[in-house]
């Protein structure tokens, strides 16, 4: 026992040799457009996403043909399984003026469903792949499909990809208005 105590300050020592200081964190959201509800309804539930296992941590997971890289000092501002649906619903009341929530509200509504399938890049390009679907309050299946945008990067940094993966969400909603204002 007193070995092990002994042994503890010079681990610990080992952690703080000067000089030697992690990376700072930088924290990373979707970019947003100012939205407000112009429209009673029909109210747009957008739950959270649905994501794949390795896009469920807090850093940002940026993966192409020749490596997964997880970006340990680049971190998502919130859980990706929120951020994401919001933005998208901020994307959708700046569209189609419907107000769109996270919480089901207590009248008649409709229901986006998302399931990320890839956020990769490829070829110079940011990927996203989402599968989509709306749904009545009462569960009644509307439109679904699976989908895919491409956005240039402006360069490998995580601030670029997170840009690109930005614009690509702008291109998802747009597709989403005929869905939203048909019903």
């Amino acid at each position: 026992m007193r070995a092990l105590a002994a042994l503890l300050p010079l681990l610990l020592v080992g952690c703080l040799l000067p000089g030697r200081r992690s990376e700072p964190v930088v924290f990373h959201a979707f970019s947003v457009p100012p939205a407000v509800a112009t429209k009673p309804r029909p109210t747009v539930h957008v739950p959270r996403a649905v994501l794949p296992a390795g896009l469920r941590r807090p850093s940002l997971v940026i993966e192409s043909r020749e490596a997964v890289r997880v970006e340990d000092s680049h971190r998502w501002l919130g859980p990706l399984e929120s951020t994401l649906p919001e933005a998208i619903g901020r994307r959708l009341t700046a569209l189609t003026g419907l107000p769109c929530t996270s919480q089901p509200p207590p009248e008649d509504h409709l229901v986006l469903l998302i399931e990320v399938l890839r956020m990769d890049v490829v070829d110079a390009r940011a990927r996203m792949r989402l599968r989509l679907r709306v749904e009545l309050s009462d569960g009644k299946r509307g439109a679904e499909g699976e989908y895919e945008w491409h956005s240039p990067l402006a360069g490998p940094s995580a601030g670029e990809f997170v840009a690109a993966q930005s614009a690509n969400l702008d291109q998802a909603a747009a597709s989403l208005v005929p869905f939203l204002t048909s019903q």
